[in-house]
């Protein structure tokens, strides 16, 4: 029985001063996200030209101090992931050499959850940092449409991703990489920093025509948290 007294003690012992010696932060940040996609099972002369979907993100962080160097990095964000596809040609019109084309947009609302181990090192000033961990993205919604494209575009179609087609992936897991700053400021410190994710699923399948499109993206965001 003593025995037992002296190992829960000593548990208590440990917790207290993990809690004592830990640091949270509580935040939020807004950002910029360039979203694109990678095509797979197409020969390539095939492959369409895929361009980059900018988009706004807005999330909410928290920090968890491990030590002195690591730390916990986690949080839930929204955000939209997409790409745009440009199919085009040229047509001489009376000695003129007129683009015509179609484009492809899709775009899709994603909330997002990451879990990070985050290596800092620097002053009590200003630390740099860099994160890396895996990232979890639900689909919420989305749309693809279409446009037809001379000089300017017109819309030809605009559907809504139905998420429960097997063509679809709802739930996305991928990588990433971030690297940053942190500033001390008032009660907390301001972050900012740039991530790369790259997907490790796909979005997309089209088993028609034996396509994959897998999503990546580069995002750029600025944030504060306050420390408990």
């Amino acid at each position: 029985m003593k025995k037992v007294k002296i190992k829960l003690t000593a548990i208590l012992i440990l917790g207290v001063s993990f809690q004592l010696c830990s640091q949270i932060f509580v935040g939020g940040k807004i950002g910029f996200a360039q979203s694109n996609a990678t095509v797979s099972g197409i020969n390539p002369s095939l492959t369409p030209d895929i361009h980059s979907l900018n988009a706004f993100t807005a999330g909410l962080t928290t920090e968890i101090s491990l030590d002195k160097y690591l730390s916990l990095l986690t949080g839930v964000s929204y955000g939209k992931k997409g790409f745009n596809i440009h199919e085009s040609t040229d047509v001489n019109i009376l000695g003129l050499n007129v683009p015509i084309g179609a484009k492809i947009e899709t775009r899709a609302s994603f909330v997002e959850l990451p879990i990070h181990l985050k290596y800092s090192i620097g002053n009590s000033k200003v630390k740099g940092f860099i994160s890396t961990g895996p990232s979890f993205s639900y689909g919420t919604s989305g749309r693809i449409a279409t446009y037809a494209s001379t000089f300017i575009d017109f819309g030809i179609t605009d559907q809504e991703i139905d998420f429960s087609n097997d063509r679809y992936n709802r739930l996305l897991l991928s990588g990433d990489i971030k690297l940053g700053a942190d500033i001390t400021y008032g009660m907390g410190k301001i972050t900012t920093a740039v991530t790369y994710s790259k997907g490790f699923n796909k979005f997309l399948t089209d088993n028609t025509i034996n396509v994959n499109l897998t999503p990546q993206a580069l995002a750029f965001d600025i944030g504060y948290a306050v420390a408990f």
